[in-house]
């Protein structure tokens, strides 16, 4: 059974070539979907509209009228938009969505669908006021007939509004029932299978006034009286609202609520006065208005008053009692100072977060943290929170390091305080009883120091020391020679050393914390270590008695060792990892035995004592126990699989017991830190879990890996008549990944399992050609498919179309997407009878009255023929540099804003081709290279061509290198040669820098300037006369919008001249500027010409600043370095 299940990859891999053949063939990818509406809905209304990301359409298409599946080719990559398009008032989810087809990670090329769902429907309406006028963010609520709220919407500037809801029930009335008053009341609307346009109209007849009361800060205020003054009475004011009759009018009383606001709803258009008030705890406050007469419109209003101020008072005690003196801190400001009362005043509070606190020596005060508003003026009592006490621990110096005092209070609480280096100290606590001792040194007098702290510092606390003697007594089994005995302060610090003996003394230990220990030939005493403390006197009768000799052994994993001694004693003890000991009583050879579930390289060694070398036990392989439960005795013996990763694999077969199979095995422990793969296998069991992943970390494991079995089921089905080559597979419905797959037997019979549960699974029995219907039980009847043939033509020629993308969708959401190839047909094997709907899609091409509807009949084979009109052209280049190298990798956009904003384009290939494909017929478009780089210059800039029914070819643009000169070409114009001076200073300035500057030597008129080409650059050219001063300076502003700019300037005489001679050098000039600006309009004519034209420019420029450079006058150093950078960019 177990070799016919075959995996999951192989079913993947296979689904993922069904949706690659279906997504990108030929290049191109198809995008397709569903659109989901609601019941009722006609979807032959509804299209699907592929945008650019600039919004600019490409193409449209139908959906299928049954299904709403759709289908849209991608020829060249780039990010789009999915648009659907659907009758005014039809509302979906996403109506727009937005892509990069990069046909790798985008959804069309993994094969999955850009769906579309409609939600609902619009409701839609209009609310005017009395004057029939439409009011702006009036906020409406569509209910449920039970009262619940689905949404709600503001009114626009018209009064319009708009809902969108889901067929069904709603009532549409205003969301804040006492913020208008409408005089229909509740409207009830009906959704079905439409939009819904409400009539008659909502009118408004009121609106809500709201007056908001802060206090300084801005703050709410509660429980603020404001007062409305009316001269007419309100007739529909609600409850709650009591209206009092006064002078030339009405008056009405309410109270802030929590949101520091008061509500007058309904209020009808006119004027108002209105009036805030508070008082609280004999505090009063003021606002700012201190009134507002306000005109009502017809919308909802709101006024807004503040508090400008108020008082407030406290004060500062000790357990009730009053601290004279105290200064105030209010945000660490002293603002106070308390009398004899212990009180205090705070004048001109303002509102916000405050700390209020006081000071005063050996004091320390509780800070609070508190709002003060005008609605909680009160200041909380500010407490004494510590008093100092003080004093001094005499004792000597060095002895002083450590020390520091603890105090305990009444409650039990301990605190310490630090003592400095002349043993003074001092520490703050709140009042009340303390115990205070000295710790860290020699016991003191007293040991411990009542203070009862008040209000009063205490300073009178005051400890004194002594010193002891230490007596050992020392008894061992042979002698002390190799022995010691250590003196050990509690903190580790050895105070002392002394050779051991019967007897021995350490004299001048000062009190605390000590331990005794007897160092030297590793031996066993009654206790290892024995520890006192010195208080106020001295330490005696401190014993130690030798019992054995102690044996080190070093182990990485736990073993039980025993022992002979040769004088035939025996014992025995548990050896724990890393480093371990054990006591033997004699000096003589031992024989040690090893028992564990480890296997050791010297089970039984032989070894002496006393030793200073530790044993070490070395182990090789660990024992490994896993059991497999059954709720019965197995008949059969499981086996185990075992892997590891480097090592070969290995099947161990179970022991049989009553409820349960042992696998025993051992592991060599160079496997340590790999992990170890258990697998059990049975012909009719299932185990849980399938497998164990464990860790092996060098350690024995011992009955914790467990398996439980049970017996599987079995799915047992058969495919009749009898077909070849019939795969059944069985989907696991909790967990759809879990895929298990069996071909039948000769005899159309298929079994699959042990499964856990066969009612957990899903069967499907499959072969291209044929359906399979299930009967009774898991009895498949075989039923062979049908066969649809598809024919694309030329309506015209009635020749075959190759490349239409033809898209076929139908019954059980069936759809198959595929590029037809040069014969134009395309046969569908195996379709299940039914409804299909037929769409072609190829560039320039529309086949029209689609989709084509086929009906497949079981068995019978369908043709179908779908002829193609011609609706769209061409236009085929070139793109290039100046020198004729190809550009590859450029997009080329061909956008028609005549025609609606049509847009297509093509991507340049290695050679620079491009073909723009699906220009409609007479639409005029606009051909433009789009390079990535700016500073690449397209010539012409642009193409712009009305389509003709042909292709247009030789379209062709080139480029200039990312490096790109401007020259600039400029002519003054004298007023007579004579007012020509020798030198003429013209100098180009940019972003108020100079860039260059060259001198125009009499009779020469020319200069030109050559600088780095940036389009939209703007320049300054400034001609003066610094050495003569015959002319006046003349300043001209230019933009440049291409790399070659002509100028003619012309300057004025300083004394008037009746004479205007017009030189030989102003024609050429005037020739030159017209020849550039002919360029510039007509680059097309002038192309042939436009390089010979540039090359003489520069060699015209070069003979200028040759004679230039040879004449000049000598100018500043900054012209001559702008000289030296010219000629080097020619050279």
């Amino acid at each position: 059974m177990a070799s016919r299940v075959t995996t999951m990859a192989s079913i993947a891999a296979a689904l993922t070539l069904l949706c690659l053949l279906q997504t990108s063939l030929a290049d191109v990818i198809s995008c397709g979907g569903f659109v989901k509406t609601l019941e009722g809905v006609d979807k032959s209304k509804i299209r699907v509209r592929l945008l650019t990301s600039e919004g600019n359409q490409k193409r449209e298409t139908e959906c299928n009228p049954v299904t709403g599946y759709y289908m849209i080719p991608i020829y060249n990559k780039g990010t789009y938009k999915f648009q659907v398009v659907a009758p005014d008032g039809y509302i979906f989810e996403d109506d727009q969505r937005q892509y990069v087809i990069d046909g790798k990670t985008d959804p069309c090329t993994a094969g999955g669908d850009i769906n579309f769902q409609q939600i609902g429907y619009t409701i839609s309406g209009k609310v005017v006021t009395g004057d029939a006028a439409g009011p702006s963010g009036f906020k409406l609520g569509l209910y449920t007939p039970d009262g619940k709220l689905v949404s709600k919407v503001d009114t626009d500037a018209s009064g319009n509004y708009r809902f969108n809801a889901a067929p069904g029930k709603y009532v549409v009335y205003n969301v804040d029932d006492g913020a208008q008053c409408i005089e229909r009341g509740k409207v009830p609307v009906v959704v079905t299978n439409a939009p819904v346009v409400v009539q008659p109209d909502i009118t408004i007849s009121g609106h809500l006034l709201t007056v908001r009361v802060r206090d300084e800060k801005g703050n709410k205020l509660s429980g603020a009286t404001v007062k409305l003054f009316t001269k007419k009475l309100i007739n529909n004011a609600n409850d709650g609202l009591v209206g009092k009759q006064v002078t030339g009018g009405y008056v009405y009383t309410a109270k802030t609520s929590a949101s520091g606001a008061s509500d007058f709803p309904c209020l009808p258009p006119g004027e108002y006065v209105i009036t805030p008030s508070f008082a609280a705890n004999g505090v009063s406050f003021s606002f700012e208005p201190t009134s507002n007469t306000f005109t009502m419109k017809s919308e909802n209003s709101e006024v807004v008053f503040a508090v400008s101020g108020f008082s407030t008072a406290g004060a500062v005690k000790a357990a009730g009692k009053p601290i004279v003196g105290a200064s105030v801190l209010l945000n660490g400001k002293v603002v106070a100072e308390t009398d004899a009362q212990g009180s205090y005043q705070l004048k001109n509070v303002k509102s916000g977060s405050v700390k209020l606190t006081a000071q005063k020596k050996d004091l320390e005060f509780t800070t609070h943290s508190i709002e003060l508003t005008p609605s909680k003026p009160a200041l909380p009592v500010i407490e004494v929170a510590k008093v100092s006490v003080c004093g001094i621990v005499h004792v000597d110096q060095n002895q002083l390091r450590g020390a520091s005092i603890s105090y305990k209070s009444s409650t039990g609480s301990i605190q310490t305080a630090s003592v400095d280096d002349r043993g003074s100290f001092c520490f703050a606590v709140a009042p009340g009883k303390y115990e205070v001792r000295a710790v860290g040194v020699p016991p003191v007098t007293p040991e411990v120091f009542n203070v009862d702290v008040a209000a009063v510092p205490v300073h009178n606390v005051f400890f004194t020391q002594f010193k002891a003697k230490v007596d050992v007594s020392i008894q061992t089994l042979a002698g002390f020679s190799g022995y010691e005995v250590v003196l050990t302060s509690d903190q580790g610090k050895i105070v002392g050393t002394q050779p051991a003996a019967s007897k021995v003394q350490f004299v001048d230990v000062p009190p605390g914390g000590y331990s005794l220990s007897v160092k030297g030939t590793p031996s066993c005493w009654e206790k290892e270590e024995l520890q006192f403390q010195i208080r106020d006197s001295d330490v005696s009768n401190v014993h130690f008695k030798q019992t054995g000799y102690k044996i080190v052994v070093n182990t990485d994993y736990p073993v039980s060792l025993s022992w002979t001694s040769a004088s035939k004693k025996n014992g025995g003890v548990q050896i724990n990892p890393k480093e371990s000991s054990f006591c033997v009583p004699f000096a003589e050879e031992y024989t040690a035995t090893l028992l564990a579930c480890h296997v050791f390289d010297q089970p039984t060694f032989k070894f002496s004592a006393p030793s200073t070398v530790p044993i070490k036990l070395v182990a090789k392989e660990a024992r490994v126990t896993v059991l497999a439960k059954t709720p019965t005795k197995a008949n059969e013996n499981f086996k185990l699989l075992i892997r590891s990763d480097g090592h070969s694999d290995e099947t161990v077969q179970s022991v049989i017991t009553d409820g349960s199979q042992k696998f025993t095995f051992k592991v060599d422990l160079a496997r340590a830190g790999s992990s170890l793969y258990l697998t059990p296998k049975s012909a009719t069991y299932l185990f849980e879990p399938a497998n164990l992943d464990v860790q092996f970390d060098g350690n024995c494991n011992e009955g914790n890996l467990v398996f439980n079995a049970k017996k599987g089921e079995f799915i047992q089905g058969k495919v009749q008549p009898f077909v070849d080559d019939v795969t059944v597979i069985a989907t696991k419905k909790s967990d759809p990944s879990t895929i298990l797959s069996v071909g039948t037997e000769n005899s159309g019979s298929f079994s699959i399992g042990p499964l856990e549960n066969a009612a957990d699974y899903d069967l499907e029995v499959e072969k291209e050609g044929y359906k399979f219907i299930r009967e009774a039980g898991n009895v498949y009847k075989a039923v062979k498919l049908s066969e649809l043939r598809v024919k694309f033509i030329d309506s015209v020629t009635k020749e075959p179309l190759g490349e239409v993308l033809a898209s076929i969708s139908g019954i059980d959401n069936y759809r198959s997407n595929k590029v037809i190839g040069a014969s134009g047909t395309q046969n569908y094997i195996g379709l299940r009878p039914g409804e299909y709907y037929i769409v072609g899609h190829l560039q320039e091409y529309v086949f029209e009255n689609t989709p084509v509807k086929i009906v497949v009949k079981e068995g019978e084979i369908v043709t179908a023929t779908l002829e193609g009109k011609r609706f769209a052209y061409s236009v085929f280049g070139k793109l290039t540099y100046l020198d004729g190298q190809a550009i590859p990798n450029v997009r080329i956009e061909a956008l028609s804003r005549q025609c609606g904003n049509l847009q297509e384009d093509d991507v340049t290939k290695e050679d620079g081709s491009y073909r723009i494909r699906g220009l409609k017929a007479d639409c005029e478009y606009k051909i433009t290279p789009k390079p990535d780089n700016q500073a690449n210059l397209p010539y012409p800039p642009f193409v712009n061509t009305v389509v003709k029914k042909e292709d247009r070819r030789n379209v062709n643009f080139m480029i200039s290198r990312a490096v790109v000169p401007l020259d600039i070409f400029g002519k003054i114009n004298f007023p007579t040669s004579a007012s020509q001076p020798l030198s003429t200073k013209v100098s180009l300035w940019s972003q108020k820098q100079r860039i260059q500057t060259v001198n125009v030597i009499k009779p020469d008129q020319l200069f030109i300037f050559s600088v780095p080409y940036h389009l939209g650059d703007a320049y300054t050219v400034i001609v003066e006369d610094p050495k003569t001063k015959k002319i006046h300076t003349v300043e001209l502003d230019f933009t440049v919008n291409n790399t070659v700019t002509s100028l003619s300037i012309d300057v004025t005489e300083r004394r008037k001249s009746s004479d205007v001679t017009i030189s030989f050098n102003n024609y050429i000039g005037i020739v030159l500027f017209g020849i550039l600006v002919f360029a510039v309009l007509q680059p097309e004519k002038v192309r042939p010409i436009f390089d010979k034209l540039i090359v003489q420019g520069r060699t015209l420029k070069t003979i200028v600043e040759s004679t230039t450079n040879s004449n000049q006058y000598a100018e500043t150093s900054e012209q001559d370095s702008n000289v030296r950078h010219r000629k080097s960019r020619k050279n």
